[in-house]
């Protein structure tokens, strides 16, 4: 066997022939596909040996060999069975993020690490009014929320309502899988994943203003009756993941976390299980009928206008989620005109994965795809049984399992737009399919069903990676049988000029915002700026200067700046005939000899909620040395670095503190939690810069304290020893919430008198490796073990 592993499940990719590598590499492992695996009794994997997968740099370019135009495999990071790798691409478009596991002795990819939106906003309204009056803490992940609350969380009440708004404002109808879960006050889940309610949620525009939003109801979970303590508040987390292509230009998921305390009363409840042969698609009207097979045993989960049906709990041991693995098969609906372009007059032969046709309904095609990889646990016959009877009964459908008979209006509409962005897109990568072509950033489109048109928006990053253009168009389209538009508008090509407001609004609408340069583009700015002004050479020497570079704004002239150029943001206004517009600045200097950028990144009604090149710095290691405390400390307070770029971090932090160790701590002590934290566990693991936490006279002692419990307890233990690298972390773990919590509460013990060491228990025959016993030092100085202060 070659342990090869098939593509076992498709979404909807809109891509042309002048493809980036980045974007041939998520055609195939960022469109809900499956990841490699390694069948049971291979002996090789893709032509490799197996033991060619024992470290993770070294498994992920054997893994992901099919897809050509990877340049390099990063490590960014490794802890235990767990690691990220960087993979980087020959023709220089956006890196991706790899997260790889170990399972035995080999390394696999397992996904994609999903990133966060840092336009992410939640906000306490009064029912559907766009007025907000509170902004909930947000952050990447739950326990960031609550770092970035600052011991403030929001209480509130039933009934209430949270719009949620990604992206800065400027999303456009997305669909999303919301994630509302009961924690601990520090952001751990108060019970386990299988007790969070997952629900498909889509982002629309509730207040007709262009922006996407979300009316989250604040509502009781079921889980909450489960505590045996009832308190008189519940602390609730709720993680929110969609899929955009607004920050790259190539679509990935994008994921944002806020928090909330909410009175503790009440028990709604869901789940994904099929209860029905008949599914009804809530976003385009069709009925669905199912083999009886399905019912009770099946679920059914709707994800960016996609459908997946599978098997509930195909994968025991594995995850409790009974909706991971057992995929059996997905519905998509996309243009047809758009299919065969991509893939040929006869699409289905030509499409990656299987899949049938069931029917074409107005240039729309509903498909099913179908898994063609292992889904489920082979060695468990009862479950193996049930897929395979799933599989083949889906197979057996054809256009008589689906109807419209119950489609409405705007279920129909919903399909015509659909109709009519797949043209569109389709259109924009044909239309960009010449040697030497830019690399397409971003398209938006806004179609119109009154008369068949649609307004496409195309942002373009040329081959330097140092300037930005974009172009509209209006296209319209008599029929939908093909990508090409009967006939097409210019509304504005950015190249040519921004000469008046009405082309600043075709040109950057919220959808679409302002271009961010990546850290190459960066460099080569500054380089740019460097040089005299020419006719080859901007001149970048003044805020005016840049933004005109960049937005290409000509025809009026600046009137207003609020704020100096001493700051590290500033407002400048540009009037053209028909009106003005404040464009907000930000200040970028890679290193104190390099000349300093000013960059726009908003405008009046879109205004990020963080200056978005703080995050691209902080992705330029080499210029680490440049950045203040408080920036290094904020990109690892808001995740913006890890692996390989956190270390360079605390390298450069280590290096100040050796300098001024009294100017750090307090650095340190005014960032959130979650940074405080890390910078404990950096110090703990490094004791020949900042000296051991305990001498080796008191790692002595508390080991000797386990081995007298042991003795006393009837087990033994040997193996003992003090672990620098995740002492702390593990101490200050179970000081948070494992058995020391209460004399944390009683006593006010602190962490300087809790010490973890990890050794092997001896159970009669049974033994128990690597197990942490965590003591704390009484009031006599000496070390005490209490009972259930020890385990995994």
């Amino acid at each position: 066997m070659d342990g090869r592993s098939a593509i076992v499940d498709v979404q909807q990719i809109n891509r042309g022939g002048d493809m980036t590598d980045n974007e041939i590499f998520r055609l195939y492992y960022d469109s809900g596909l499956a990841w490699p695996t390694i069948p049971e009794g291979a002996d090789n994997f893709n032509g490799q040996s197996l033991d060619a997968l024992n470290k993770p740099q070294d498994a992920a370019p054997i893994a992901l060999s099919y897809v050509s135009g990877t340049s390099a495999f990063d490590l960014l990071s490794e802890s235990g069975n767990e690691a990220v790798v960087r993979v980087r691409f020959i023709d220089e478009s956006p890196s991706v993020d790899v997260q790889m596991r170990k399972t035995g002795d080999y390394w696999l990819p397992v996904g994609l690490v999903t990133q966060f939106d840092e336009g992410f906003g939640a906000y306490l309204v009064e029912d559907d009014s766009p007025v907000s009056y509170v902004q909930l803490p947000v952050g990447a992940t739950i326990a960031q929320a609550l770092a970035n609350a600052n011991g403030e969380i929001p209480l509130l009440e039933a009934g209430q309502t949270i719009e949620l708004e990604p992206l800065y404002g400027k999303l456009t109808a997305t669909d999303a899988v919301l994630t509302d879960a009961v924690i601990h006050a520090d952001g751990t889940l108060q019970y386990t994943d299988k007790e969070t309610q997952q629900t498909n949620i889509r982002f629309t525009d509730v207040y007709d203003r262009g922006s996407a939003v979300y009316l989250y109801k604040v509502e009781h979970l079921a889980v909450e009756a489960l505590s045996s303590t009832p308190t008189a508040v519940v602390y609730r987390g709720v993680t929110v993941t969609y899929r955009t292509s607004a920050y790259t230009g190539t679509e990935q998921e994008y994921t944002a976390a806020f928090v909330y305390r909410l009175s503790n009363e009440g028990v709604p409840n869901t789940d994904y299980t099929i209860h029905s042969t008949e599914y009804t698609n809530p976003t385009y009207g069709y009925t669905l009928t199912l083999p009886d097979c399905f019912v009770e045993q099946g679920y059914v989960k709707e994800i960016d206008d996609t459908v997946k049906f599978g098997l509930q709990n195909a994968l025991p041991g594995y995850t409790d989620d009974p909706t991971d693995g057992g995929a059996v098969m997905g519905l998509y609906a996309e243009a047809t005109a758009s299919l065969k372009a991509q893939f040929g007059e006869d699409w289905e032969s030509g499409f990656p994965v299987p899949c049938k046709q069931l029917t074409e309904r107005d240039g729309l095609t509903y498909y099913l795809s179908f898994a063609s990889d292992v889904q489920y646990d082979p060695s468990d016959e009862d479950i193996a049984a049930a897929y395979t009877e799933m599989y083949q009964a889906a197979q057996a459908m054809d256009g008589t399992s689906i109807s419209f008979d119950g489609q409405n209006d705007a279920q129909a509409g919903r399909a015509r737009q659909q109709v009519l962005h797949d043209l569109a897109v389709r259109y924009a990568y044909a239309q960009n399919e010449w040697d030497g072509a830019p690399f397409i950033d971003k398209i938006t489109v806004e179609p119109n069903l009154t008369d068949g048109s649609c307004v496409l928006t195309v942002r373009y990053l040329g081959r330097s990676r140092a300037y930005y253009f974009t172009t509209t168009q209006r296209l319209w389209y008599e029929k939908t049988d093909t990508i090409t538009p009967a006939r097409t508008e210019e509304l504005v090509n950015t190249s040519d000029g921004v000469r008046s407001l009405e082309d600043f609004w075709y040109a950057f609408p919220l959808e679409q915002g302002f271009p961010v340069f990546d850290t190459t583009g960066l460099e080569k700015l500054s380089e740019m700026a460097e040089k005299p002004a020419s006719l080859d050479n901007p001149d970048l020497s003044t805020p005016e200067a840049c933004a005109e570079y960049v937005l290409h704004f000509v025809g009026g002239k600046w009137v207003g700046k609020t704020g100096s150029e001493d700051n590290s943001e500033l407002g400048i206004t540009y009037r053209w005939d028909d009106g003005d517009m404040t464009i907000r600045m930000q200040r970028v200097q890679l290193s104190d000899s390099s000349p300093v950028l000013w960059l726009p990144i908003g405008y009046d009604g879109s205004q990020p909620q963080y200056p978005p090149y703080l995050r691209v710095v902080a992705n330029m290691m080499e210029y680490y040395p440049y950045r203040t405390t408080g920036e290094l400390l904020q990109a690892l307070e808001m995740g913006w670095v890890d692996g390989a770029y956190a270390e360079a971090v605390f390298a450069e932090l280590d290096k100040r503190w050796q300098q001024d160790a009294d100017a750090i701590e307090q650095a340190v002590k005014g960032s959130g939690t979650t940074v405080q934290t890390m910078w404990q566990q950096h110090k703990a693991a490094n004791p020949d810069i900042f000296g051991a936490r305990f001498s080796e006279e008191e790692i002595e002692a508390a080991c000797q304290t386990v081995r007298d419990y042991a003795v006393a307890h009837g087990f033994s233990v040997d193996n003992l020893h003090y672990d620098a690298s995740s002492e702390y972390s593990w101490s200050q773990g179970v000081m948070d919430n494992g058995v020391l919590k209460g004399k944390v509460l009683s006593t006010g013990l602190t962490i300087d008198n809790v010490i973890t060491v990890i050794g092997d228990a001896h159970f009669g025959e049974e033994t128990a490796e690597g197990w942490s016993f965590a003591l704390y030092r009484g009031a006599d100085g000496k070390w005490v073990l209490e009972d259930g202060a020890y385990g995994y």
